[in-house]
């Protein structure tokens, strides 16, 4: 029989070196669940039982004379293991509960490295999130300085069409309206208003103020006859005075609307905002694979090794070759487990 102290909890056992099937055993404390490693003596080597390292992993189960943190020793009870690697339910029916996963024992498949991670606690899904936000901020901020361009330059646009519609209307009535033709009148300013962006136009007298004719659109875009005042502060309006020689016989005013470069405006804006959401959704398609391809997988696999050498298994072989971050973390990760092995084969000596 052998003495062992928890070097955590401070309990004593004894343990019949016979029922130690190897050279080194890892033993599980029933109290704190601590691991203590035992080494067979070499008497007990002697008698047949030399065997070449590997882990055992035996639960620490006191009799009924189980000690106290008071350090009293308790014995190992041996009708309370039918195995070295697992407790039996009898270990466990005098306190009527199930028995408790020992300490240190080698997890089962898919324990730690291949545990389901939460979506949002991925480093590819924050990653790929990260980007996303980034490149939508910067999308929509040269949206809205296009946006905001764009509009300058239709204002402009308007402007410069109202200069050049009055400029031309002005030359063109100068006769039929120094003759009093109407019917030469209506057929210029319906000529002009077959654009869609001119709203209404005005001949008015010389004086400036009556209207002789007029047309303007209609509910439906039609256009109809008018004699009233427009008063429509989001229409564009340029007069300028109809002249005959050195004199001036009435004016022409022409009123355009915005509406249709808006709504033009609006509809580039629509088309950039939806390739935006397509863009997202490429973005993060591909960044999500190829992190999950370039570093997602070799993490995953690294941790599966690294739980294997942890579990006892210094013979794990890393398959992974590449000579970026993940290749450094490979060799360190080799090197450590070549110290392992000397370390362990050094114990065992």
């Amino acid at each position: 029989m052998m003495e062992v102290t928890c070097d955590k909890c401070g309990k004593i056992y004894r343990i019949d070196e016979n029922k130690l099937k190897k050279k080194i055993s890892k033993l599980g404390c029933k109290t704190c669940g601590h691991v203590i490693m035992v080494e067979k003596s070499v008497d007990s080597e002697a008698r047949g039982e030399e065997e070449s390292y590997s882990e055992q992993t035996i639960a620490l189960s006191p009799g009924a004379d189980e000690a106290t943190p008071s350090h009293q020793e308790s014995s190992l009870d041996s009708s309370s293991r039918r195995s070295p690697f697992s407790e039996s339910a009898g270990s466990s029916s005098t306190s009527g509960q199930a028995p408790a996963p020992l300490a240190g024992h080698p997890p089962q498949k898919g324990t730690l490295a291949s545990k389901k991670i939460f979506w949002m606690n991925r480093i590819q899904v924050r990653m790929s999130a990260i980007l996303i936000f980034l490149t939508t901020v910067i999308l929509l901020v040269y949206a809205l300085f296009n946006y905001q361009m764009e509009k300058s330059a239709m204002n402009e646009e308007i402007s410069l069409f109202a200069e050049i519609t009055t400029t031309r209307l002005s030359n063109h009535l100068v006769e039929p309206f120094w003759a009093l033709d109407d019917d030469l009148l209506k057929d210029s300013i319906n000529s002009e208003m077959m654009d869609k962006q001119i709203y209404a136009i005005l001949i008015r007298d010389r004086n400036g103020k009556t209207i002789y004719m007029g047309r303007k659109r209609g509910k439906n875009w039609n256009i109809i006859e008018t004699t009233d005042e427009i008063n429509d502060s989001s229409l564009t309006m340029r007069r300028m005075n109809i002249v005959k020689g050195d004199d001036k016989i009435g004016a022409v005013e022409v009123y355009l609307t915005p509406e249709f470069m808006e709504e033009e405006l609006k509809r580039s804006t629509i088309y950039m905002i939806i390739a935006v959401i397509i863009l997202d959704i490429i973005l993060f398609i591909s960044i999500y694979s190829i992190l999950k391809r370039m570093i997602i997988r070799p993490i995953m696999q690294l941790t599966d090794a690294a739980e294997q050498m942890s579990m006892g298994d210094l013979n794990v072989q890393f398959n992974i070759r590449t000579k970026n971050e993940i290749g450094l973390l490979i060799k360190a990760l080799e090197r450590m487990q070549t110290s392992l092995r000397f370390a362990m084969e050094r114990l065992g000596s």
